[in-house]
């Protein structure tokens, strides 16, 4: 007990991580591995939280200091404005009102203010609209899209805001094809039954590993380099995936055998009843 509340004192001083020796497995033993297992989860949230402030200022201030640079250069008459370095501008500026909307999105949904804008549609429709106008994209990549389902797939419907529901499936698709190879497949795939709509993106990319798959959703969570190495891609987008399908009652999901292996997300929400004649 002394060791504990000692170890309690520290850890309310700031000295995260801290851990006490387990020396029996009664009631005083669990509460020791639980306090260990609540510091070590701390000390895991601090490197997280000072991991983020490095990221979002490095992501903010990128974007700004080329704006700011061009302007600067302008207002010196050094340099034209010409149409390329127009489009530049242009870029960055998108760059950083993407990351501000998918900030404002996240703490909308956390504080319970995203409006929803739910009807009941089949999302067999709205998932071959999606599919479509990637299937250039991930083909100039040489990647194989394809969109999959059965004859119970294109007529099961489902009650969700379909607009959101659009955003996170895109975000899904996005983010296999930043981490799927040449000569690779991306498989989306509808599927329904009874009492559930599964909605699936699984594919043959550079996998992850079975430690970072807890931690996947995590606002800003990085696994290693070459998962997260794109510019104005901090680790939002899993995130909001996350968040908007909790708004909506459905649940989602991440495996993976590990990397090199390929990844597979899933979507699960209740299914619209079918009406018996």
């Amino acid at each position: 007990v002394r060791c504990l509340t000692a170890a309690a004192s520290a850890l309310s001083d700031g000295e995260l991580g801290k851990q006490v020796e387990i020396t029996s497995k009664d009631e005083i033993g669990q509460l020791s591995q639980t306090f260990n297992k609540m510091s070590a989860e701390l000390a895991r949230i601090d490197v997280q939280r000072k991991q983020l402030t490095a990221d979002i200022t490095h992501d903010l201030s990128t974007p700004i200091q080329i704006i700011s640079g061009y302007m600067e250069m302008l207002e010196e008459e050094s340099i034209q404005l010409t149409p390329k370095r127009i489009q530049i501008i242009r870029t960055e500026l998108e760059h950083l009102r993407r990351l501000v909307s998918d900030l404002t999105t996240l703490s909308q949904v956390e504080g319970g203010a995203l409006k929803l804008q739910t009807e009941t549609f089949k999302p067999a429709e709205l998932l071959q609209q999606i599919c479509d106008p990637y299937r250039p994209i991930a083909a100039s990549q040489e990647v194989e899209l394809r969109f999959e389902t059965d004859a119970r797939g294109r007529e099961c419907e489902l009650t969700a805001d379909p607009g959101r529901l659009l955003q996170t499936v895109q975000n899904l698709i996005e983010n296999a094809l930043r981490y799927t190879p040449e000569n690779g497949k991306i498989t989306l795939t509808l599927g329904c039954k009874e009492r559930n709509v599964k909605i699936s993106v699984r594919d043959t990319g550079v996998g992850i590993d079975a430690e970072d798959i807890p931690y996947v959703f995590d606002r800003f969570y990085r696994t290693d380099k070459s998962r997260n190495a794109n510019q104005g891609k901090m680790g939002l987008g899993l995130s909001i995936c996350k968040a908007l399908t909790l708004a909506q009652g459905g649940k989602i999901s991440v495996s993976s055998e590990g990397k090199g292996k390929g990844t597979t997300f899933e979507l699960s929400f209740p299914a619209v009843p079918v009406q018996k004649p």
